[in-house]
C-alpha cells in the first residue's frame, strides 16, 4: 500500500494502469478555517481533476492554475494527478485517437480516472452529481476525451488548448463542456491536427452541441478585445457548450486579468451539475423565477436553471454569496420598495471573499432592494453596466462596492454604510492616453459613516446623493 498527501492509494489499483506504479497523486481539501464551505463528511462536495500538459507536473499545474485557493474559498476538493512518464521520460496522458498508438496500448488513462474517482470517494464524501474536470495542452485534450468517455461520471469539462480525436463518444447523459483556445495557437493548432485524427476546435464544439441536444446556432455572450466567447445553449442546462476564442493568443494557460480560465472554468462548474430541474422545485421554495413561473427550493438552484434575462424574486431570509460572470439577471425582493423586504433579504458573506460578483454586465444585469452584507466586500464590480436599485451595502469587512476595468455601474436609492475602508473604491486604469477610470452614475443615493472615506478614485456623477465627506 502507497501513501500519498491527504488519501492512501491502494497498490492492486496502481497496477491496474499495466506499469510502474510510479506516479504521485496530489489532492487539495479546503482547509481554510473561516470559510463556511469547509469540507464535512456529512456534506456531498464537488470534486475537481486538474490536469497537467505534456512534461508538465501536478505541481506546476497547481501553482500555475491557482485552483487550490479557489478550492479553498469555494469548497470544492482539487485533484492533482501526474500521468506516467512516456518513452521520452516526460509524463503524457493517453488523451483519446492516436494517444493510444503512441503508447502502444500500455496505459488506459479513463479506466485510472473512473478507479481515482471510486478511491476518493470511500475518503470523502464526493457529491457525484459535480464531478469536473480542468486541463490545459495534454490535460486537454484528456478532458474532452474523459467527458466523451465517462458521461455517466463528469458533469462538466474544460479543456484548454486541447483537442478531441473523431468518433470519441459513447452513449450517455449530456457533459457541458467550456472550451479555452488561442486562435494564434502553433503547439495545437486551432484548426486541429487532421493527419492524427483531431478535429479542429469549431468542428469540436459542433461535435458536442450536437452531442448535448443544444440548440444549432451559437449566441455570442462576450467579444471584446480578448475574446469571442459562444454559447450552444440546451433547455434545462445540462448540457451547456461554451467556446472562449481567445483572440491574438497561443498555446499559454490564459489566468489574464479579465481572462482567468481556472475562475471562468469553475464558475462554469458551478452552474453546470447533473441534475434534473424537478427535483429542484418546491411549491412553497424561498426563490421565484417570474419569468419561467417556476419556484425553487434554494437560490443555488434558481440561479443553476435561470437563463439569461429571467427575473428571480426572493423570499426574505438569508442567502449564499454568487457570481454573475457575463450573465444578465434581474434579481429582487418581493418588494425592492419596502423597506421591510429590503432589510429582511440579505446576501451574507464571510471575511474572505465578496459578497457578491458582477463581471462584464450590462445594463440589463439589476439588483433590488436587498442587503448584502458581511463579506470582504459588498460587491465586486469588473467592466459592469449593472443597475444597483434600493440596496444596502454595509458591514463589509473592506469595502461595499469595489469597482475596476472600466465599471460603470448606475446605483439608484443605496445604502452604503459602515464598511471597513470605503463605502465605494473604484481602481483606475492607466490606458494609451492617459487615465481610464470607473465613472458610476450615483442617484438619490445616501454613502456614509464609512471607516476610511466614503468614495475613492474614479470619476462618479454624484446626483442628489448624501455623502459625508
Amino acid at each position: 500500500m502507497l501513501w500519498f498527501s491527504f488519501v492512501y492509494i491502494p497498490l492492486e489499483f496502481l497496477d491496474q494502469r499495466k506499469v510502474e506504479p510510479c506516479f504521485i497523486k496530489d489532492e487539495h481539501v479546503p482547509t481554510v478555517s473561516t470559510s463556511p464551505l469547509l469540507y464535512r463528511q456529512d456534506q456531498p462536495t464537488p470534486l475537481v481533476f486538474v490536469l497537467h500538459g505534456y512534461s508538465g507536473t501536478a505541481q506546476g499545474i497547481e501553482s500555475s492554475t491557482g485552483f487550490s485557493g479557489i478550492s479553498d474559498r469555494e469548497g470544492f476538493i482539487a485533484v492533482y494527478p501526474n500521468a506516467l512518464p512516456w518513452t521520452t521520460g516526460l509524463q503524457m496522458w493517453c488523451g483519446g485517437g492516436a494517444y493510444y498508438d503512441w503508447w502502444d496500448g500500455q496505459v488506459d488513462d479513463v479506466n485510472f480516472f473512473e478507479t481515482l474517482i471510486d478511491v476518493i470517494s470511500t475518503d470523502y464524501t464526493i457529491d457525484p452529481n459535480r464531478i469536473y474536470a480542468f486541463g490545459h495542452s495534454n490535460g486537454g485534450f484528456m478532458c474532452h476525451h474523459l467527458g466523451a468517455r465517462l458521461p455517466h461520471r463528469f458533469a462538466a469539462i474544460a479543456p484548454c488548448a486541447g483537442l478531441m480525436a473523431l468518433n470519441d463518444f459513447v452513449e450517455g447523459p449530456p457533459v457541458s463542456v467550456i472550451h479555452f483556445h488561442g486562435e494564434d495557437d502553433a503547439v495545437v493548432a486551432y484548426g486541429g491536427i487532421p493527419h492524427d485524427g483531431f478535429m479542429g476546435v469549431e468542428s469540436i464544439m459542433q461535435a458536442w452541441a450536437q452531442r448535448n441536444g443544444c440548440d444549432s446556432n451559437a449566441v455570442v455572450i462576450r467579444n471584446d478585445t480578448m475574446t469571442l466567447a459562444r454559447k450552444w445553449s440546451t433547455p434545462d442546462i445540462s448540457g451547456d457548450v461554451i467556446l472562449y476564442k481567445l483572440k491574438n493568443y497561443g498555446h499559454g494557460l490564459s489566468t489574464r486579468s479579465g481572462l482567468n480560465s481556472p475562475e471562468i472554468a469553475w464558475e462554469f462548474f458551478k452552474s453546470h451539475p447533473r441534475m434534473d430541474m424537478n427535483e429542484c422545485l418546491q411549491e412553497d421554495g424561498p426563490v421565484v423565477n417570474v419569468t419561467q413561473n417556476l419556484r425553487y427550493s434554494s437560490f443555488d438552484w434558481a440561479m443553476y436553471f435561470a437563463e439569461e434575462g429571467d427575473h428571480l424574486v426572493l423570499s426574505p431570509g438569508f442567502y449564499p454569496p454568487f457570481s454573475l460572470i457575463d450573465k444578465q439577471l434581474v434579481i429582487t425582493s418581493e418588494d425592492p420598495n419596502d423597506p421591510y423586504y429590503i432589510g429582511g433579504t440579505i446576501f451574507q458573506g464571510d471575511p474572505n471573499e465578496p459578497v457578491i460578483t458582477l463581471s462584464h454586465n450590462s445594463e440589463a444585469c439589476i439588483l433590488a432592494g436587498l442587503t448584502i452584507r458581511a463579506g470582504a466586500v459588498g460587491i465586486a464590480g469588473t467592466a459592469t453596466q449593472a443597475t444597483l436599485r434600493n440596496c444596502r451595502l454595509m458591514d463589509n469587512l473592506s469595502h461595499g462596492l469595489e469597482l475596476s476595468d472600466s465599471s460603470n455601474p448606475y446605483l439608484n436609492h443605496c445604502l452604503i454604510t459602515a464598511n471597513g475602508q470605503s463605502g465605494i473604491i473604484m481602481h483606475d486604469q492607466l490606458g494609451p492616453r492617459g487615465p481610464i477610470y470607473c465613472e458610476p452614475i450615483i442617484e438619490d443615493c445616501v454613502i456614509v459613516q464609512n471607516g476610511e472615506a466614503d468614495i475613492v478614485g474614479g470619476d462618479p456623477n454624484i446626483i442628489h446623493s448624501i455623502v459625508s465627506e
